[in-house]
């Protein structure tokens, strides 16, 4: 019995990661519109440091890194600034993968051994794709219930 509550609350907490994720990721993306019209890559990198860190400390729990790219996949702003200028590469052994609406996700395992839940969406003005941004979260309920 304790196990299918234990199941069952993991599962309620996996349903608030993704949610909280989308909200972060909606705010991402409407925010990077404009600078991404004027080729602001400065602006998309302050946007993205201002939203995870607090004076260089990193303060949103979870939040493994957020990665702007455009339409071709050049990454353009990145948590880790030596990933600016490279080729953003999905996960190559996804475990879950869902799409809702203009949002998909899908869970793997970084390289690290940790489980990450990656969320992205298209930015786009009037339809016209200018990229993505991609945003990985690492919720401590992700460990050993979803992956199999």
């Amino acid at each position: 019995m304790s196990f299918i509550i234990l199941k069952f609350q993991r599962e309620q907490l996996y349903r608030q990661a993704v949610s909280i994720g989308k909200i972060s990721l909606k705010y991402f993306a409407q925010n990077a519109q404009i600078p991404m019209l004027g080729n602001d890559d400065l602006r998309l990198n302050t946007l993205i440091r201002e939203a995870t860190t607090d004076e260089g400390v990193k303060y949103v729990q979870g939040i493994r890194y957020v990665v702007i790219t455009d339409k071709n996949q050049t990454i353009i702003a990145h948590t880790n600034t030596e990933k600016i200028g490279g080729i953003f590469k999905p996960a190559s052994e996804i475990q879950k993968s869902v799409k809702d609406s203009a949002i998909s996700y899908f869970d793997y395992i970084s390289p690290k051994g940790e489980h990450i839940l990656n969320l992205y969406r298209n930015i786009e003005i009037d339809g016209k794709k200018l990229g993505e941004v991609h945003l990985g979260i690492f919720p401590w309920i992700l460990s050993g219930a979803f992956f199999h």
